[in-house]
């Protein structure tokens, strides 16, 4: 889509909302690329390598953003419709996974409930606690309910996840890995709560505030990539930083990608879900074939994208006949 100057005086939430399902396609792209690991690409996969992870809290600030609008339209029927369809979108799709990897060796008991990865994990607790988040911001100072929970998870991340060394790996992953990413998740909610334009978004302050947290995330990645330097509670602290800066990337994003429902990126961004959950078993298994590297590529992405359309059609049919 080209440069309309209209878009200048659109609200932030708009521009998310409709570019939403794009953004998830390229972003889940960015996350394959992450886990990547067939060599055909070269220099080119160096940044995705060191960064392409944060592809995961691009997700979870578009999953607080829809959050916050589901929870909206709950009103007065209650929180069970929205627990109810929060795990519908995910339980059946992880279970299903889950179980053919317990079967074939390639994850343990938890891949007979879906909860073998670590975001799926994350991802639940978020939800369960979403409403108390969007109480906050409703009722409260929203600006101060994003300071008070980003506060929390700061202090989590350097108290409480030392403490989780010794833990069990479930708990200690499931713990890190959501105060890591509250924040991103907080601030999906808060911008859709905020309603701001693209104008006040870009008000110096905060566009200063988003460019420093984004290089210091930048800079301690790179060095804990380089030389090992963070101990295990501080290289949690950058994906703190870089959600600041997810609300500026991702209007100014959405202000120049096609939007247009039917789009390959668009139908890509709606099995976003399956293809997370496929693509990492499938990329170990092809990654070991006695093939070439391009070979390897392309039948990974290939059987990754047909797994997760089938994935993706057959828990639709499976909730339809569920519900009738």
């Amino acid at each position: 889509m080209g440069y309309n100057s209209s878009k200048w005086d659109r609200k932030a939430s708009l521009l998310i909302s409709d570019a939403r399902a794009c953004l998830m396609g390229v972003f889940i792209i960015v996350i394959m690329l992450f886990h990547n690991s067939f060599g055909i690409l070269g220099p080119i996969s160096v940044p995705f390598y060191l960064y392409g992870h944060w592809g995961v809290d691009v997700f979870l600030f578009l999953s607080g953003f829809g959050v916050y609008f589901s929870l909206k339209k709950s009103g007065h029927n209650g929180l069970l419709p929205f627990y109810k369809r929060r795990l519908v979108r995910i339980i059946p799709a992880s279970v299903v996974v889950g179980g053919i990897l317990y079967m074939c060796g390639m994850a343990d008991w938890l891949g007979l409930l879906g909860l073998n990865l670590w975001y799926i994990r994350t991802a639940l607790v978020l939800y369960l606690f979403s409403p108390v988040i969007y109480h906050l911001l409703v009722n409260w100072h929203a600006t101060r309910a994003l300071v008070l929970l980003t506060l929390l998870a700061v202090v989590g991340i350097i108290v409480a996840v030392p403490l989780l060394l010794h833990s069990g790996f479930v708990w200690q992953t499931t713990i890190s890995w959501t105060l890591a990413r509250l924040t991103a998740f907080v601030l999906g909610m808060y911008i859709a709560h905020m309603d701001f334009s693209v104008k006040q978004l870009l008000h110096p302050a905060y566009v200063i505030i988003a460019v420093l947290s984004l290089l210091a995330a930048l800079y301690f990645h790179l060095e804990r990539a380089q030389q090992g330097a963070f101990s295990n509670c501080l290289h949690l602290l950058p994906y703190t930083l870089v959600a600041f800066a997810l609300p500026l990337c991702l209007v100014l994003l959405s202000m120049f990608i096609p939007t247009k429902s039917g789009g390959v990126i668009t139908f890509i961004g709606s099995c976003t879900l399956e293809l997370y959950l496929v693509h990492e078993a499938i990329f170990k298994k092809v990654s070991v074939l006695p093939y070439n590297g391009i070979t390897k590529f392309l039948l990974a992405y290939g059987l990754s994208a047909v797994a997760a359309v089938v994935l993706h059609y057959s828990c639709r049919y499976l909730c339809k006949l569920l519900h009738r």
